[in-house]
């Protein structure tokens, strides 16, 4: 066992500060370590942790200090160390089912069944069945609870064997179906959302034949499985009248969705309006900057949110294509915080630069993009292009000429970027150049030679491949 790292050692080392803290208060505890040996070993791994990282003790530094004065034995070391990782997986389990109380509570149902303790499970029982009827746990979490519940109740009325009208079988089985229909959908969309992004054959059995069965009783009436089954037909055809049905739907029945899949469903619906954005339709610009709004509340900040700076920058721009400033600037001042630290500064500072830009502050924006260091190279190129947009904004031809060059030379030291962007913003400079001697030479020259160069540009724009910022540039002419 010299120099290796066993997943003993992995594990302890995957624990939080306080979570080693409060398994070296545990290893006393027999229902976790019943040996003494094993007890004996956490308490010596977990001080030294960081110390063996890099090299596990071998197994006679382990024996001497676990069996001092003993003569050597193998067998003996890897025993406790097999007695010990059996005891830190009951730690675990432990500790996932507190977070769980309704797992605890299946459990503890399961044991008074096996007691015959009638009133207790029955008592337990009905309170189990209110929490899962109002949905407290999520749709396809209740839709598991209920049939664990039948499942239960089924078991102890069989056991007691009384010739008594009993419906709990009848209950398993369309908890069964209810909770089967809700994954099945609910990973479907997951699966065809996916093979948009993958191109990967994902198969899906079953859903032709299902979906005739989700218009009749009791299907029809589910409200999230009629909308991860509208979920599922906008992926497949991506109608616009499909969208707007799931928009209409989502908004009857949000009062009725747990956070989880009320956060599920949305990011489907924000991913539906996208592509239809994609496709030419801009007003669902606006429904897709509704659906932001309901998930990041700015009146009432979700508590330990999570936010991606992709997301964050996703969002900020809808809000700014709709003119909704101060709600943009609150949204980044309230979820700041929540952004991973290497992109915060970054994602914050790019969007507050946009929001200056239009809101019509050009000179503030660019006094902002010349002091900031952007970290990141992706935004750094965002960067750029924004103080590009800055000074044709101002018409300071030669800014913009100087500001092309400088980003030529930052194009030509950066290696980190891909083959494929550093050509696209090649490209994009090749017609900036252009477009810098179109207005800079209209003043002067002839309308004819004015519409020649504009109609030199607009072939250019329109064939050059790949090229960054194509809208923008179509805008300018």
């Amino acid at each position: 066992m010299k120099n290796q790292s066993p997943l003993l050692l992995e594990t302890l080392l995957a624990l939080p500060p306080a979570d080693r803290k409060f398994l070296m208060e545990c290893t006393h505890n027999s229902a976790f370590f019943p040996q003494e040996d094993a007890q004996r070993l956490i308490q010596w791994l977990l001080p030294q942790l960081q110390a063996i990282r890099e090299a596990f003790p071998s197994s006679e530094s382990i024996h001497g200090e676990l069996f001092p004065g003993q003569p050597f034995a193998e067998h003996r070391v890897r025993n406790t160390m097999a007695l010990a990782s059996s005891g830190l997986r009951r730690f675990l389990a432990w500790q996932h089912l507190e977070q769980q109380e309704t797992q605890l509570d299946l459990f503890a149902l399961a044991r008074l069944r096996e007691l015959g303790a009638e009133k207790p499970f029955l008592t337990l029982l009905h309170r189990l069945d209110k929490l899962a009827e109002q949905g407290e746990t999520g749709f396809t979490d209740s839709a598991w609870l209920q049939f664990r519940l039948a499942d239960e109740a089924n078991g102890f009325f069989g056991q007691k064997q009384l010739r008594v009208q009993d419906q709990h079988l009848q209950q398993k089985v369309n908890a069964l179906d209810h909770w089967y229909l809700s994954i099945k959908l609910k990973e479907a969309c997951e699966l065809r959302n996916r093979r948009r992004v993958l191109n990967q054959p994902f198969q899906l059995a079953f859903l032709t034949a299902m979906d005739p069965e989700l218009d009749q009783p009791p299907f029809a009436g589910q409200n999230l499985l009629q909308l991860y089954r509208l979920v599922l037909r906008c992926l497949e055809h991506d109608r616009a009248e499909e969208v707007e049905l799931l928009l209409e739907k989502m908004e009857e029945a949000r009062g009725g969705l747990s956070k989880e899949e009320a956060h599920g469903l949305l990011k489907h619906a924000q991913n539906a309006c996208i592509r239809q954005i994609n496709l030419g339709r801009p007003a669902f610009l606006q429904a897709l900057f509704r659906l932001y709004q309901q998930q990041w509340p700015i009146d009432s900040p979700l508590p330990l949110a999570s936010l991606s700076h992709t997301e964050a920058k996703n969002i900020a721009t809808v809000a700014l294509r709709l003119k909704a400033f101060e709600w943009c600037e609150s949204f980044l001042t309230v979820y700041k915080a929540t952004i991973a630290p290497e992109f915060r500064e970054n994602v914050y500072e790019f969007c507050m630069a946009s929001l200056l830009i239009e809101r019509g502050e050009v000179k503030q924006a660019i006094r902002k993009l010349q002091t900031i260091d952007f970290t990141d190279v992706y935004y750094a190129l965002s960067a750029r292009h924004l103080l590009l947009k800055c000074w044709w904004l101002l018409e300071d031809w030669e800014a913009l000429d100087y500001a092309v060059q400088a980003f030529e030379g930052f194009l030509r030291r950066n290696k980190l970027i891909s083959r494929e962007t550093q050509s696209a913003h090649v490209h994009f400079l090749r017609v900036m150049k252009k477009m810098v001697v179109w207005r800079d030479r209209q003043a002067f020259e002839s309308e004819s030679v004015q519409e020649k160069r504009r109609q030199t540009l607009t072939t250019l724009i329109e064939t050059l491949q790949p090229l960054a910022h194509r809208d923008w540039l179509r805008g300018l002419l």
